[in-house]
């Protein structure tokens, strides 16, 4: 489930809970023109005790789950290495040299 929302009046609120992930700098996220994602509570569960486990590389779950998804869409983007058919036939040659296969 996917959905935006709009931020809470800033003045009533000093934070946000979403499936139990606080948000406390609305405004900051805001201008990163930042989306509410609704995941399940067992999911948000198992990435809060990663964030615990992580010694402090991670301070929270929204830092983790921006980190996962970044690495998950740069993974996509990046070009896949691929050896034509002589290329594969020129290493498979050199290993066999160097007594690798």
């Amino acid at each position: 489930m996917i959905f935006i929302a709009s931020p809470p009046d800033p003045k009533r609120l000093n934070h946000v809970q979403n499936v139990g992930l606080s948000i406390f700098d609305w405004g900051a996220l805001m201008s990163k023109d930042y989306v509410t994602i609704g995941i399940p509570k067992r999911l948000y569960e198992e990435i809060r005790k990663r964030v615990e486990k992580s010694q402090g590389e991670f301070k929270d779950a929204q830092e983790y789950i921006e980190f996962v998804l970044n690495e998950v869409v740069k993974e996509d983007e990046e070009p896949k290495i691929a050896y034509t058919p002589e290329e594969e036939e020129e290493i498979k040659k050199r290993l066999k040299q160097l007594g690798y296969l």
